[in-house]
This record gives structure tokens, sequence and C-alpha cells, in this order.
């Protein structure tokens, strides 16, 4: 694995975490991280041992230069 790889895997760890404990904060469910893969990235366990593959994604939404958002 090269390094650049390697820093991507630890920049979705870590995005990983903030997802898991907002995922424990909205449903009352936790969820744990049970191994790292490549599709998907994540498998994690939540109660009673069922195992939930976790795929992150980048939205494609530029909120940097948005000019008008409407709903």
């Amino acid at each position: 694995m090269s390094d650049n790889d390697l820093g991507k895997k630890l920049v979705e760890e870590e995005h990983l975490l903030q997802f898991l404990h907002a995922y424990q904060t909205v449903t009352g469910i936790p969820l744990s991280l049970h191994s790292r893969s490549e599709s998907p990235d994540f498998l994690c366990i939540r109660p009673p041992g069922e195992l939930v593959g976790v795929e992150l994604a980048r939205s494609p939404h530029d909120y940097e230069t948005r000019l008008d958002d409407r709903i």
C-alpha cells in the first residue's frame, strides 16, 4: 500500500468515526468497527452481532462556490 493510499484510508477512518457517532446519536443504535476493506470501505457490527457494510462517498455538491441553494 502506497503512502498516498494509506493517507486516504486514514482520512476515511476519521470520517467513519464521525459517522459512527452521528449514527448512534440519530438512531440510538451503536455500530462498532469490525474490519477495513475496499468494497465496502468498512465492515461494522451492530447489535445483536449483525455485520453491516459502510461505504463512504463524497457529495458532488460544491459548498464553497454555491450562490443559491433551493429546496
